[in-house]
């Protein structure tokens, strides 16, 4: 991540900034012996809820099984030079460690013992073993692969013996590998309990013209899922060593675990300790495929055969505070006041300041990112009383590894730490890689390989991340064709797109309902636009917060919509609310001098054309040459260059109320000849746009 201050040195009182929720007030200090524990299976639901994933994880709890696989002896041979793998003797050790400790914790191992060399067919077979041994008893299943990996196409992928190394120019085909989708349907239909998968494998994404996409292997909601490395990285094999710095974590993490202890957090401990043996060069990747996996379940009910199946109520509680707690680090340190302090270095200008606040906090102006840096200042202050002992907990953790609690939090499908991931992606430390007219330009090519945590984002609730994917959705122009930004068919991806940004308005942010009414109009070849859904949008757009179209552009956007209800290009024409709606769109008052009213111009002149034909009725109190001279006078006020033309024309003949003035004629004349035509809110129809890939 390499954003993150250096908080050990940064205490503002002691921590000041470490957040801690209520649920804390109520956890014990010490004696855990005398808590209520999950009792019977209607006690367990009622605190799990009654989810696909509570349900099985408290029903009485079946056998442990695990598939052990080590993939040391490759192919030497293959038809093109670089596609053949190396020898991987240290898979075969991490896999007979692995089996030893599973073993040593109550699992039975497929076969009996570790699967060596399998090829496609035979790790197929495997995984239906491993099904069958579990079907129908509520089991927990384990699949444990040390090999060679890597990312294709969004999947996380390890590479059987017999199947060639992938290389830029030969096509790769995925059911030649083993994915995570595959163990997924090999093990699905015996309903286990939980399943556990686990790669310690490479997951660099080899040169290919395959599109990048924002998802990453799907997860069912039993499944945890155990990767070495994050995407297009690879893993740490150092020269001499017995087994692994991942499997060498891993089977420390699993020498004693606690009952106590959430499962979520000793992959945290296992996470952290790969990132500290290789300085951090490689950070391991654990989702979950539901929230009780990631938050409530026991690393003691999985590795040591506990019968409960959620750890106490005291340290879900302390999991979900760190959680939060982490995020109001991240957001409290880049967007509030902290950072203008002397004693800081590098402090964060005023204005990154303004726009982390747009993009963390949703909030526009000073104001309003004050009163939200201040609410974490009033949560900040609940930590006073807190027993020593606790905070003390809390210290430690926040200390050993901020960007792996950050990570952890956002794994576990909490949409604000992923938009902070995806934010930070690529390490910079002091600038966003999008600035504040992100959505007036494409995302840059390099940050296409963290749109999985973009995706995660939005679809975890984040508003400002379906804002910006739900934008970058949308079908871009190139010359006379339009083309897909994202992967993925056009229709398909626009209709994802316009699902995104409906939720980020219904979250209140007006800025999407405008993209989604922009898009609406627009006549695209093949694709539905929607543009019954076009006033809809503006007008509900109106009523929410702008965060990123500036004052000009929302004034244009109640012009087109007047205009819209005038002509009855996207709906039925209601004359009246058109006619009310213009009047008040030219009427408004400028903020200041310089500033653009372009848009209230375009409304003063439409309806001075409009009364010049006599096609909309009067102004109350006016005559048609007095209304036709005062909206035009002002949309040439306003610089617009048809309006400058026709006044020219009026002041030289004298008509609709001009009064013949030959000087103020080529006056007019001359700013016309100098003002360009406001062609970019031309409401004119245009020739449907043959749509293409990018």
């Amino acid at each position: 991540m390499g954003i993150v201050p250096q908080f050990k040195s940064i205490r503002l009182e002691h921590y000041l900034w470490i957040v801690l929720i209520a649920a804390l007030f109520v956890l014990p200090v010490c004696g855990r012996a005398n808590e209520p524990r999950n009792g019977d299976e209607k006690t367990c639901l009622a605190r799990a809820g009654n989810s696909q994933a509570a349900i099985r994880l408290c029903a009485p709890a079946g056998p442990r099984f695990a598939l052990v696989v080590g993939l040391e002896d490759y192919a030497a041979y293959h038809p093109y030079k670089g596609q053949t793998w190396s020898r991987l003797e240290i898979a075969g050790r991490d896999a007979d460690a692995m089996a030893q400790r599973l073993v040593a914790s109550g699992f039975a191992l497929v076969g009996e013992k570790v699967q060596r060399n399998l090829t496609r067919a035979t790790f197929s077979d495997a995984l239906k073993s491993l099904a069958r041994l579990g079907d129908g008893r509520n089991a927990t299943l384990l699949v444990y692969v040390s090999g060679h990996g890597f990312t294709h196409r969004s999947q996380t992928l390890v590479a059987p013996v017999e199947a060639p190394r992938p290389i830029p120019g030969v096509p790769t085909v995925s059911d030649r590998y083993i994915s995570v989708t595959d163990i997924e349907r090999l093990l699905g239909p015996s309903a286990p309990r939980l399943q556990i998968i686990l790669f310690d494998a490479c997951r660099d994404a080899l040169p290919s013209i395959d599109p990048v996409r924002g998802e990453q292997d799907v997860l069912g909601p039993q499944t945890v899922l155990g990767l070495a490395a994050a995407p297009g990285t690879t893993v740490d094999v150092r020269e001499g060593a017995a087994i692994s710095t991942y499997t060498r974590a891993l089977l420390d993490g699993l020498s004693n675990p606690s009952v106590d202890l959430t499962l979520s957090r000793l992959f945290f401990d296992v996470s952290s300790a790969v990132i500290d043996l290789t300085a951090g060069e490689q950070k391991p990747v654990f989702r979950y495929g539901s929230p009780q996996l990631h938050s409530m379940l026991s690393a003691g009910a999985v590795f040591a055969g506990t019968p409960d199946p959620f750890a106490s109520e005291a340290d879900v509680a302390f999991d979900l505070v760190v959680q939060r707690q982490i995020l109001h680090t991240f957001d409290y340190a880049l967007a509030c006041d902290w950072a203008e302090k002397p004693e800081r270095k590098n402090p964060i200008p005023i204005e990154a300041r303004q726009f982390y606040g747009l993009v963390l906090f949703a909030v526009r102006d000073d104001a309003e990112r004050s009163v939200r840096c201040n609410q974490i200042s009033d949560e900040v202050d609940k930590d006073a009383k807190l027993p020593a002992p606790l905070t003390e907990r809390l210290d430690d953790y926040m200390a050993r590894n901020v960007n792996g609690l950050l990570m952890q939090t956002a794994q576990s499908g909490n949409g604000h730490a992923n938009w902070i991931v995806f934010l930070f992606s690529l390490g910079n430390t002091r600038e966003l890689l999008f600035t504040r007219d992100m959505l007036n330009s494409y995302l840059p090519s390099e940050r296409r390989t963290a749109l999985e945590f973009l995706y995660r984002a939005a679809d975890g609730g984040e508003p400002m991340a379906q804002l910006l994917l739900g934008q970058q959705s949308m079908p871009a122009e190139s010359e006379s064709s339009y083309f897909a930004v994202l992967p993925g068919p056009i229709s398909e991806t626009y209709e994802n797109g316009r699902a995104y940004l409906e939720r980020a308005l219904d979250a209140g942010i007006g800025d999407a309902g405008l993209i989604l009414a922009y898009n609406a109009r627009r006549n695209l070849q093949d694709l539905d636009t929607h543009p019954e859904l076009y006033r809809s949008y503006v007008e509900k757009a109106l009523t929410k917060r702008m965060l990123i179209f500036p004052p000009p552009y929302v004034l244009t956007a109640r012009f087109l919509l007047a205009d819209d209800y005038l002509n009855g290009n996207t709906g039925p024409k209601n004359a009246a609310k058109g006619l009310a709606m213009m009047l008040e769109v030219a009427d408004t008052p400028s903020p200041g001098e310089g500033a653009d009213m372009s848009g209230a111009g375009l409304a003063a002149w439409r309806l001075a054309f409009l009364w010049m034909t006599q096609t909309a009725p009067l102004p109350e109190g006016m005559t048609r040459d007095q209304a036709v001279y005062t909206y035009t006078q002002r949309a040439m006020k306003l610089g617009v260059k048809e309006a400058l033309e026709f006044g020219s024309e009026a002041y030289a003949e004298g008509r609709y109320g001009f009064p013949k003035d030959a000087i103020h004629a080529a006056d007019a004349k001359r700013e016309a000849a100098t003002t360009e035509t406001i062609s970019r809110y031309s409401i004119t129809p245009q020739r449907p746009k043959p749509g293409k890939r990018q």
